[in-house]
C-alpha cells in the first residue's frame, strides 16, 4: 500500500540518469582519448560514441540523449555541433595541444 501512494504521488518513479555535456566520437586516437580523460578529470560528464557516426548523425543522437555538444576527433582536434538548429556544419573547433 505505501509503495502505491509513492507511485502515485510521484515519489515511486526511476530516477533519470544525468544526461552527458558531451557526446564524443574520439575516433580511437589516443590523443582524442586524453582529451575526453581530461574533461572527465575537471568533472565534465563525457559519453564517447565508438559506432563511427557522423557529426550530424551524432549531434541528432546527442540531442536526443540531451547532451548539450556533440564532438568529433579531426585528428588535430574537435568539430564541434551544438545549438538548438540542425546543424550540418560545426559551430566551433577545439584544439588539442600536446603537452
Amino acid at each position: 500500500l505505501l509503495l502505491a501512494c509513492r507511485v502515485q504521488s510521484g515519489e515511486g518513479q526511476s530516477p533519470r540518469p544525468v544526461p552527458p555535456e558531451r557526446l564524443v566520437d574520439a575516433g580511437n586516437d589516443p590523443r582524442a582519448i586524453a582529451a575526453v580523460n581530461a574533461w572527465r578529470r575537471q568533472g565534465m560528464r563525457v559519453v564517447v560514441d565508438v559506432t563511427g557516426r557522423s557529426g550530424l548523425e551524432l549531434w541528432r543522437l546527442a540531442q536526443r540523449v540531451g547532451a548539450a555538444q556533440a564532438l568529433v576527433w579531426t585528428g588535430e582536434g574537435f568539430d564541434v555541433y551544438a545549438g538548438e538548429n540542425e546543424a550540418e556544419q560545426p559551430v566551433d573547433f577545439i584544439r588539442v595541444v600536446e603537452p
